[in-house]
């Protein structure tokens, strides 16, 4: 498991991992999105995964 996924699991410890990564990308899109705080869990290294995966382009097309 990635570090991100990890962090993923604290932020949404309820959801599966595909749900959290759902929710995060439906978290970070939204316009009423306002705890941007809890985002801050991404190292240098957890935004290189994010960046890498594939997520970041999917998200910002969106």
């Amino acid at each position: 498991m990635s570090d991100f996924e990890k962090n993923l699991k604290k932020i949404y410890p309820d959801l599966s991992i595909q749900k959290a990564y759902q929710q995060y990308i439906a978290d970070i899109i939204s316009d009423s999105t306002t705890d941007w705080e809890k985002f801050k869990f991404q190292s240098d290294k957890t935004k290189t995964e994010f960046h890498q995966s594939g997520l970041w382009n999917f998200v910002i097309n969106l």
